[in-house]
């Protein structure tokens, strides 16, 4: 039998609050409850990790293989997003640019995925970080800038969407400034030109999203979805 909420059927895992501990299930013999390993165990932790960075529950399930490539710019695009994240350094840095619905937030989301295996992570949709930063900066916080500039990769997911303003500027130059110093990985997805970037947040926040970004991914087409 399944636990009552196993996160096979999208609940979460009742090890972690009962009283057979994290990873373990009851298994019944001779009447007698004898907690063992949970086969399930390992992609609920991860699950349970990719949501507590950020990941939407919408993304949490998308992988590499389940991205379907509709041309050749997206086939050629799946291959250099995932070449990035089997070989990513924490240093290196991806634009993954195209219209909208192309599936750049999938890759990158998959990426993301596959890199958190080895190393810390943050996905984070630019308006909502933006967002978050004034409104704990209001309170006297600065946790979710700390967290973003700490982790060793993160998806800055829909650079251009944000209304620009004198602060949103400052924060995001604040935040890859402080990467590129830090030697830490940004992956960027947008589907606006770094032209409009410039037009929009100004050319010295473009010049930072350009500069050490070596892998540059372009998708063309239709919506994916």
């Amino acid at each position: 039998m399944l636990c009552t909420q196993c996160p096979a059927t999208g609940g979460a895992c009742d090890g972690e609050v009962g009283y057979y501990g994290e990873g373990k299930r009851p298994s019944w013999e001779d009447d007698t409850l004898t907690p063992e390993p949970c086969e399930r165990w390992g992609g609920y932790a991860k699950r349970r990790m990719l949501a507590a960075a950020g990941l939407p529950p919408t993304l949490l399930d998308v992988s590499f293989d389940s991205y379907e490539p509709k041309n050749e710019s997206q086939v050629q695009a799946l291959a250099k997003v995932r070449a990035f994240a089997q070989h990513a350094r924490p240093s290196d840095r991806m634009l993954i640019q195209g219209p909208t619905g192309v599936g750049k937030t999938h890759l990158a989301a998959a990426a993301l995925q596959h890199l958190s295996e080895r190393a810390s992570v943050m996905f984070a949709y630019v308006p909502e970080l933006v967002d978050a930063v004034r409104s704990e900066m209001l309170g006297g916080s600065t946790a979710t800038m700390d967290r973003a500039l700490g982790v060793a990769f993160l998806v800055l997911d829909d650079l251009g969407a944000e209304r620009s303003t004198d602060f949103v500027r400052e924060t995001l130059e604040k935040l890859c400034n402080s990467r590129q110093v830090r030697k830490h990985s940004i992956i960027f997805t947008q589907n606006v030109t770094p032209e409009q970037i410039a037009q929009s947040l100004g050319l010295p926040l473009m010049r930072r999203v350009m500069y050490g970004t070596a892998t540059v991914v372009k998708i063309e087409g239709q919506p994916y979805r």
